[in-house]
């Protein structure tokens, strides 16, 4: 998955089928990052995102990873909204 903090959305557009989203989701949630920056971003202006039902069922996580990582990396502390 090193290919997938290098390159996120080179990643996210070389899945085949659901599944192979499913793992990068995974690995997002579990790897908290600023690096996912750029498919959250996708998310909001391609309407055609590839795998969007896999996105959108976990998007919360995503953004929650995404924040936290963004957040560290800033050295503030991310409190989700409950």
């Amino acid at each position: 998955m090193k290919n997938l903090e290098e390159d996120i959305m080179k990643s996210w557009n070389d899945c085949d089928t659901p599944d192979e989203a499913l793992e990068i989701v995974n690995y997002i949630i579990s790897h908290p990052s600023v690096k996912w920056e750029p498919l959250i971003y996708a998310s909001w202006r391609e309407p055609e995102i590839k795998n969007r039902q896999v996105f959108e069922s976990h998007r919360s996580e995503i953004m929650s990873s995404w924040a936290t990582g963004s957040a560290d990396e800033d050295g503030l502390v991310y409190v989700p909204e409950e």
